[in-house]
């Protein structure tokens, strides 16, 4: 079953302020969206809480992430085809200075 975003968005606000308060770290949160984005039905999930993730914690992001997981990110970024995501993979590349203009 695909994931409603509304029915979602709490729970990645959630996950967001867990990170922001570092309850979850940087690495740990990447590694738990990448999971989610790996499967076709969760992505929807997966872009949700990465988009609020990206609002509350984008410095802690750029700062905590593990070796390789920004290019793991940005790599998974461009894979992304689905125009349902486009707003999403924009919003993510501007704040990260990955624009492809």
């Amino acid at each position: 079953k695909t994931a409603n975003r509304m029915d979602v968005y709490p729970y990645a606000e959630a996950f967001a302020a867990f990170v922001k308060l570092e309850f979850v770290s940087v690495p740990a949160a990447l590694k738990t969206i990448f999971a989610l984005m790996d499967v076709p039905s969760n992505q929807c999930a997966g872009f949700t809480v990465l988009g609020k993730s990206v609002e509350m914690c984008q410095s802690q992001i750029l700062q905590d992430a593990a070796p390789g997981q920004l290019d793991h990110l940005q790599m998974l970024l461009d894979t992304i085809e689905d125009d349902a995501f486009k707003y999403d993979v924009e919003y993510v590349e501007d704040a990260f200075g990955w624009s492809k203009v």
